[in-house]
């Protein structure tokens, strides 16, 4: 599932940073070839996909739709049933899966995800649409000369005649396409490109109902003897198993906790905190002996920054798509703790 998913990255970029793989062993060498030269001029938004943006959260709707996304090297299918009533969500899956009984739920504040085989309910911070944000971002960053726009031939998805809008950096290199239906705004399809233009993530509607039936008690979870979980509890379990300190990003930041895992760089553990905050995900590490900045900030890119310091025998460290200045006020606040 995505969670699952958006652990990849973290682990692949510390086991760089620490010098536990090389770097053809994790990606492609981008660099072979000819490069192109950037497009010239820039475009503005399309209206249809600012439409977009600004219907997500209001929109009704119940159905069906199909995802798919990479993991590691094995792409992974599923499907899911979904009811919104603006902000809220609900998702099921088919008896078939292999997340069968597994229900999530969304709302303004909260996401919950019920697990039934350990009886286990997950509270966790709301996703909203992290795409949109993502593309936001990314606009934001790279002013209009760095991102293109390009308008697609028509289609149908789900039996809706849909308009499709493809975005590229400032070279011409897919990013993503949309395919949206122009009397809502709602984006029916949706596919996510690698660097080098390979299909990583797709999300398909395949059945859709505009005017569906919703009950306000099925964005309620609600299970007698079920455990409540949060991602808080995952990594002061871990901290303990690891030797680590207990520290957290601060909550005034307006960052909240999303998961907690820990990764090995050869015969260290690495903890990872995942956190979702205004500027999107952003991870946060803790481990014994050094890490090489300048290997972390190769590999994190150039849209993320990054900021390492030592605290109590411990390095830390926070990679993010945020200001560099902003980075090193949290860090200020952990160390002044």
């Amino acid at each position: 599932m995505t969670l699952l998913a958006s652990r990849l990255p973290s682990l692949l970029l510390f086991a760089l940073a620490l010098g536990g793989l090389s770097e053809a062993q994790v990606r492609p060498l981008a660099g072979q070839g000819r490069a192109k030269r950037p497009v010239a001029g820039g475009a503005e938004i399309p209206q249809l996909l600012r439409k977009a943006i600004q219907q997500a959260p209001k929109l009704r709707y119940s159905g069906e739709r199909v995802v798919e996304f990479k993991r590691g090297g094995e792409r992974k299918r599923h499907r899911e049933f979904v009811l919104k009533d603006g902000p809220r969500m609900r998702i099921e899956f088919p008896d078939d899966s292999e997340f069968a009984g597994q229900i999530i739920v969304e709302s303004q504040a909260v996401r919950e995800h019920y697990f039934p085989g350990r009886n286990e309910i997950r509270v966790m911070a709301p996703r909203h649409d992290e795409a949109f944000a993502r593309l936001r971002r990314l606009v934001s960053r790279l002013g209009k000369d760095g991102v293109r726009f390009v308008h697609g031939n028509p289609d149908s998805v789900a039996g809706i005649r849909t308009a499709s809008i493809g975005i590229a950096d400032g070279h011409g290199n897919p990013l993503m396409r949309l395919w949206i239906d122009p009397r809502n705004g709602m984006v029916l399809k949706r596919e996510l490109y690698d660097h080098v233009g390979g299909l990583v993530g797709l999300l398909e509607y395949v059945r859709l109902d505009y005017e569906p039936l919703v009950r306000p008690d099925e964005f309620v979870i609600r299970r007698e003897g079920a455990r409540r979980v949060t991602a808080y509890d995952d990594a002061r379990k871990l901290m303990r198993e690891n030797a680590m300190l207990e520290v957290f990003l601060p909550e005034d930041e307006g960052l909240r906790l999303d998961n907690a895992h820990v990764i090995k760089a050869g015969d260290r553990p690495v903890l990872v905190q995942v956190y979702q905050g205004p500027e999107g995900p952003v991870s946060f590490y803790q481990l014994q002996g050094p890490l090489s900045a300048e290997r972390l900030r190769a590999q994190a890119g150039p849209e993320f920054q990054t900021h390492i310091w030592r605290m109590r025998g411990k390095t830390f460290a926070i990679v993010a798509e945020m200001e560099a200045s902003r980075l090193e006020r949290i860090a200020a606040k952990l160390r002044d703790r």
